[in-house]
């Protein structure tokens, strides 16, 4: 089967994937059943958007396994609530992130931190459903973390040259 560009359906994707859109995708897992994904985009692009994932960690925030940095997180939380810690969680350095409902409320909401440690790459090809758009009065704070993040792990031209 041969799948053509479509301009039209570019630009809704496009205008789709904006900066802050928050959104579920569902992966299969190890043994093929549907597993859901959330993620919020950081930089869309023409064909994918650079994006951060927000995850419970199956109910155990920032307190899983080993590997899981709790200063590369902030928590996920929807219109205005409160955060809600895991009882042996430790507050976390990064501010929450208000993230405006348009859809339905993830399961373990509650729970779900955004790693800005790891960078996806969500191509527009996807299925996806809408969660919501990160509020505009956190969309500085939202870039802010991202940045901050950033510069930890910047493997710049200049820094790789040195």
């Amino acid at each position: 089967m041969v799948t053509y560009y479509d301009e039209e359906v570019a630009r809704v994707k496009l205008a789709f994937f904006t900066k802050g859109r928050a959104f579920t995708v569902s992966f299969a897992g190890l043994c093929g059943e549907p597993r859901d994904r959330h993620f919020i985009v950081m930089r869309p692009q023409p064909k994918a958007a650079l994006c951060v994932e927000a995850t419970s960690y199956h109910g155990r925030a920032t307190t899983a396994a080993a590997g899981v940095n709790a200063d590369e997180h902030a928590a996920m939380v929807f219109n205005r609530k409160p955060v809600q810690l895991r009882v042996s969680e430790k507050p976390l350095k990064k501010k929450e992130i208000s993230v405006r409902l348009e859809g339905a409320e993830p399961a373990e909401s509650s729970l779900l931190r955004i790693d800005f440690g790891r960078i996806w790459v969500i191509g527009h090809e996807h299925r996806v459903r809408v969660v919501g758009t990160v509020e505009p009065e956190y969309m500085a704070r939202f870039e802010s973390h991202f940045m901050a993040q950033a510069e930890v792990y910047d493997f710049s031209a200049k820094k790789a040259a040195a």
